[in-house]
């Protein structure tokens, strides 16, 4: 025999799982205000959800659901229209439909396990940038940047010649310094050394 719930709706009503009911109440019609209500392959006319049978068994009247303390952790249970059944107002610290769950407070609580991760990874980020900033004034330091007279870009040198340009063309006379064509050759510094011909 089977001892759980299951079990116990199976002897009872001779149930199946996944077993679909043969919908008794197709053909039945109850009278106002009860409705049918499909039991597994009975059926029964009763007042529905939120309802009870008043008194005379003639009519339904509104259950009163906080009579059964459905509100936890010191809720107040208010009785509400049938279809809405009743609300519970929940104290500080609860929440849910019956006050069931306690209300977590809005800080954010962190493990010292995640803190210790956090604060070694802001630690290795700290030393990476550390290194990388003493590393390059290092090599900045050893570096040799040229002068703005050494500074040679696209080719343009810097004439600063005392004496140099266009002016001089014109006023020094080069006379001397020209090779005479078919002349003599001027003598430099006294007699010409005698050519071998061998």
């Amino acid at each position: 025999m089977n001892g759980t719930q299951w079990g116990q709706a199976t002897m009872a009503r001779n149930l199946e799982r996944m077993c679909p009911s043969n919908k008794p109440c197709d053909n039945v019609h109850c009278p106002e205000p009860f409705e049918c209500v499909d039991l597994w392959n009975e059926h029964a006319c009763t007042c529905g959800e939120g309802r009870i049978r008043s008194p005379d068994g003639k009519g339904c009247i509104d259950k009163n659901e906080c009579i059964d303390y459905p509100c936890l952790n010191g809720g107040r249970c208010i009785n509400q229209d049938p279809r809405f059944r009743y609300r519970c107002i929940c104290p500080d610290g609860f929440w849910g439909e019956n006050c069931e769950l306690v209300q977590e407070g809005q800080t954010l609580k962190l493990s010292m396990g995640a803190l210790a991760a956090i604060l070694v990874c802001l630690l290795v980020i700290l030393v990476l940038v550390l290194v990388f900033v003493v590393y390059n004034r290092r090599r900045e330091a050893h570096i040799k940047y040229p002068g703005p007279d050494d500074d040679v870009r696209e080719n343009i040198i810097n004439y600063d010649d005392e004496g140099g340009g266009e002016d001089d063309m014109t006023a020094f006379d080069i006379t001397p310094l020209q090779i005479p064509i078919g002349g003599p050759i001027p003598e430099i510094g006294g007699k010409l050394a005698p050519c071998k011909v061998a």
